[in-house]
């Protein structure tokens, strides 16, 4: 099997210079997998991403620079499978790495794998099948996590008839208003995410043709949430297009090894700054509207800095970077204009949501921080009076 040449991180890279084993276009589904410093899993990924049946065209695991054992294992597997195709570049990021493998990809359908989750067994061509005779734009599958239960189904074929068809405008509309309707169950669906879905290659195309290489498929630089950004983009891509949602669960997102859900970074304000600089791009090419781009970055703000307030009790750093990254008027041009309701009617969230546009950080940590840690121990009072009463 080959192993590509050394990457760089340079445009060009992304949309030429990888040699397929085809210069003409497959009919089923590639899957792209980034990898960095991923030893402890990315065997595990690789092989649940090669049974997949009859439908997978390639594997092409972008390696992204790691400093481990990852791309000797690779070229290892790469050795037993002439369906993987392993890419190594210098450290660019997942958004560089995933657009590459895009880019290295011939096929009318793409998977997003991450190096350390994996895919269930199942016969995929099913869903693609299902996917053409319904004339769908994207397919949206069910999931599984560490200690979560869910009403998925395992059976392939009886998920796929249980399928529901939304409008992509619907779905679009939801993940920006965050007023997700009754036939999409987020119990089953992780809506932001860019796994456990199948992708027309020809729109993602299409999309960076009219977005360019920097903001498509994946925005690049931003350390979280370029999958919900891509997404979005792709679904404005779409126009009038038809999403299936298929109850299979198809996906085992393992979030125990996950380096980026798991890890608060001081410099994460640059990602989030980087993030409210790409959405207002997006916006200047008609992506999206002021008030989507007021409710796009006025929900990421505040998830992140709800986990900025969770991790600032061990590293004091972490609070020092907001301070020093977001001013003012920062917070008033991006915090001001989006209804505190979307985020949630808890109590902590509505006082943060007061607080930030008028530009008192420093106090919405500490009051937001003061109020989890009261409304956790109001918590575990109740279950203990609850056991007590039970005795």
């Amino acid at each position: 099997m080959r192993i590509n040449g050394h990457a760089t991180c340079s445009s060009d890279m992304r949309i030429r210079n990888f040699d397929s084993s085809s210069d003409t276009q497959d009919a089923f589904l590639t899957i792209i997998i980034p990898a960095y410093n991923a030893e402890d899993t990315i065997v595990r990924s690789v092989r649940s991403a090669l049974a997949i049946g009859s439908a997978l065209s390639k594997v092409i695991v972008v390696n992204d620079g790691s400093s481990d054992g990852t791309r000797n294992l690779l070229e290892q597997l790469s050795k037993d499978d002439s369906r993987l195709l392993v890419i190594t570049q210098d450290n660019c990021g997942r958004s560089f790495a995933r657009n590459v493998g895009f880019a290295a990809s011939c096929s009318d359908w793409v998977m997003f794998l991450d190096a350390d989750d994996y895919l269930f067994p199942g016969d995929y061509k099913e869903l693609i099948l299902a996917a053409e005779k319904k004339d769908l734009d994207l397919v949206v599958c069910s999931y599984l996590q560490p200690n979560i239960v869910n009403s998925c189904s395992s059976d392939i074929c009886q998920a796929v008839s249980d399928m529901k068809v939304v409008h992509s405008g619907v779905l679009l509309d939801a993940m920006i208003d965050g007023l997700y309707s009754e036939t999409i169950d987020k119990s089953l669906y992780e809506l932001n995410a860019s796994w456990a879905r199948l992708y027309r290659s020809a729109h993602i195309r299409q999309l960076v043709d009219r977005l360019g290489d920097d903001l498509a498929p994946f925005p690049i630089g931003l350390r979280f949430s370029e999958d919900r950004l891509f997404n979005l983009e792709y679904l404005w891509q779409l126009h009038d297009g038809r999403v299936g949602f298929v109850p299979f669960c198809l996906y085992y997102w393992d979030l125990d090894s996950s380096s980026t859900c798991a890890n608060v970074r001081p410099s994460d304000t640059d990602s989030l700054a980087l993030f409210a600089s790409i959405v207002e791009q997006l916006k200047n090419a008609s992506v999206f509207s002021v008030k989507d781009e007021h409710l796009i970055v006025g929900r990421e703000f505040m998830e992140q800095f709800k986990r900025a307030v969770l991790a600032a009790s061990q590293n004091l750093s972490v609070k020092s970077s907001w301070l020093t990254s977001f001013d003012r008027q920062w917070l008033r041009n991006h915090t001001l204009n989006f209804p505190a309701d979307c985020l949630g009617k808890r109590g902590e969230w509505r006082v943060a949501a007061a607080l930030l546009p008028m530009g008192h950080l420093g106090l919405a940590f500490a009051v937001y921080g003061a109020m989890t840690t009261f409304s956790s121990l109001l918590k575990r009072f109740c279950k203990y009076i609850e056991r007590l009463l039970g005795k």
